[in-house]
């Protein structure tokens, strides 16, 4: 009894002690701009050697609006803020509450009028489906192509952090765009890292838009689910733009279909078949393992379409049938994207693998 009192009474501790963002610092290495703020006694920093980064404080507390809301701790942020961005925070988190369970945002900061927007349009890219859709469909304004290390891969994979940053740069130099990598240790932070990434991913990425608002006044966000899904997700059509202040405006976009869809309609474009990424497990220098879920989802994905032949760093279509088979499962979300896939004339030896594979995630799920 009295080591469970104890354990309560370090929770309720914790619970009362403010969540404290404290003054953003700018420093220069080099070419190198480092913009760093202590979060809970431990610094949260993002870097580039592309662009000039702003000291925002929104940068940090978006990124740290789910971690706060879980925590139930008051966020303090030492800085003003803009009080747009303080006014859509509230609604953000409110939505986020709805979903989670989560109790009252209580952000405790001052206000003040923000700078301009600058005349610029941004898009976060990871040379995945979802951003060359909405590369090639849906923002033909785009100007900068926005690679976080730290985000997708973990900061301390440096060699399938260079495969992907390579990819971004070889995309950007080919049409004309401008590559903006940003490190940052934020995944890796202690307060961050107890939040699961499926929730706390949207601000996130709006972060990297704040740290380079002096440079782009606009961010988009693309889609991984379609506008309607009931989907509980840290980015979304409804919830990307409440991550906005006055200097900088979050747009989703490519939200009109489904993630097999995208891929039908740009799997032909000579840019995506060279420089497509959608893996990013332990992979060979083409980038994709070729044998998770998720890359025989794509190489499935390609052959029903007829394209696949033209995608030689995800495997070829001999080998097909015989990588659904050491599939285990698939995500419950993810089977009608796989029964989509019957009806699309794939070879007989390889429907049936995937026959197979229903049947192991139906058994699974059972």
């Amino acid at each position: 009894m009295t080591r469970l009192f104890s354990s309560l009474s370090r929770v309720l501790r914790r619970r009362s002690r403010p969540l404290v963002v404290g003054p953003c610092r700018l420093s220069h290495r080099g070419s190198c701009c480092r913009v760093a703020a202590g979060v809970d006694g431990a610094d949260a920093w993002f870097a580039s050697a592309d662009a000039e980064l702003a000291p925002l404080p929104e940068a940090f507390a978006t990124a740290l609006l789910v971690p706060h809301l879980q925590s139930a701790r008051p966020l303090v942020i030492a800085q003003p803020v803009c009080a747009l961005w303080r006014e859509n925070i509230e609604g953000a988190a409110a939505m986020l509450a709805r979903w989670w369970d989560y109790g009252p945002c209580d952000v405790r900061c001052p206000t003040a009028s923000a700078g301009e927007a600058a005349d610029s349009t941004g898009l976060c890219f990871t040379a995945g489906v979802d951003s060359f859709y909405s590369l090639l469909r849906c923002a033909p304004d785009v100007e900068t192509l926005v690679f976080a290390r730290g985000y997708d891969v973990d900061l301390r994979d440096r060699r399938q952090a260079d495969w992907g940053e390579q990819a971004v740069r070889a995309v950007a130099a080919e049409t004309g765009r401008r590559a903006v990598v940003v490190t940052t240790n934020l995944r890796r932070h202690r307060t961050f890292r107890r939040s699961s990434w499926e929730r706390s991913h949207g601000g996130a990425l709006a972060a990297l838009g704040h740290v380079l608002s002096a440079h782009i006044g606009r961010l988009l966000v693309s889609a991984s689910e379609r506008i309607g899904s009931t989907c509980c997700w840290g980015s979304r059509w409804d919830l990307d733009p409440l991550f906005s202040s006055s200097r900088l405006r979050i747009e989703h976009c490519g939200a009109t279909l489904l993630r097999t869809q995208k891929l039908w309609e740009i799997a032909h474009e000579p840019l995506v078949q060279r420089h497509l990424r959608v893996c990013w497990q332990r992979a060979h220098a083409g980038g994709n393992c070729g044998r998770c879920e998720k890359c025989v989802r794509t190489m499935l994905t390609l052959e029903s379409c007829g394209q696949l032949d033209h995608y030689p760093r995800l495997g070829t279509r001999g080998e097909l049938a015989e990588r659904v088979d050491r599939v285990p499962t698939v995500p419950i979300g993810s089977v009608v994207t796989y029964e989509s896939m019957l009806d699309r004339g794939l070879p007989p030896a390889v429907r049936a693998a995937v026959s197979r594979l229903l049947d192991r995630a139906h058994a699974a799920a059972a």
